[in-house]
């Protein structure tokens, strides 16, 4: 892995979520992730973005290969890559993860 676009939600992208009181503030996310992804991968590059829309940067930056995405947002994993071909873009490969709690077992819905 040479280096990660990261979205990260922000402001209205939370209103709706499910236990958004539980969420922590975007900084102490942002910095976390980090802090992680520096952990797991020392080398990689990481470069985050707030997220106030569906499509971040995700729509603009040509040079992306893949979108990564949990189930609760797979169908916008498929919204990007048609704005993206509405663009001109090529399409993005879709990941889907699951979602985990911190017990690392499997969130349940």
């Amino acid at each position: 892995i040479g280096s990660i676009v990261l979205g990260l939600s922000a402001g209205e992208l939370l209103v709706n979520k499910t236990h958004k009181e539980l969420i922590q503030p975007y900084e102490t996310r942002r910095k976390r992730v980090v802090e992680f992804l520096a952990e797991v991968e020392p080398d990689v590059k990481v470069e985050v973005h707030e997220l106030h829309d569906a499509f971040g940067p995700s729509v603009s930056m040509e040079d992306l290969t893949t979108l990564v995405v949990s189930q609760e947002t797979s169908k916008g994993g498929s919204m990007v890559n048609d704005e993206r071909a509405r663009r001109g873009l090529s399409r993005l490969k879709n990941v889907v993860v699951d979602l985990v709690q911190d017990d690392g077992t499997k969130a349940i819905k």
